[in-house]
């Protein structure tokens, strides 16, 4: 799990069940860094989880264009 310290919270949250809390941590990572791929992407895959399809293609559209890596 690179990337980010705080990222192994997001993921313990989402272990717990807890999505919610999973993306608010990524929200966080994501205000102070916004170039922490790797919370954004965990962010796009909570909302998926969470059934949340609008706000998973935006972060998934936001991902691409910001880093075109994961293209």
């Amino acid at each position: 799990m690179a990337g980010h310290p705080d990222l192994r919270k997001a993921h313990a949250a989402l272990l717990a069940g807890d999505l919610e809390e999973a993306v608010a941590i990524c929200d966080e990572i994501l205000i102070a860094q916004p170039n922490v791929s790797e919370a954004a992407m965990l962010k796009a895959e909570l909302l998926t989880m969470r059934g949340d399809r609008p706000g998973a293609i935006a972060t998934y559209e936001s991902v691409l264009s910001r880093f075109p890596r994961f293209a």
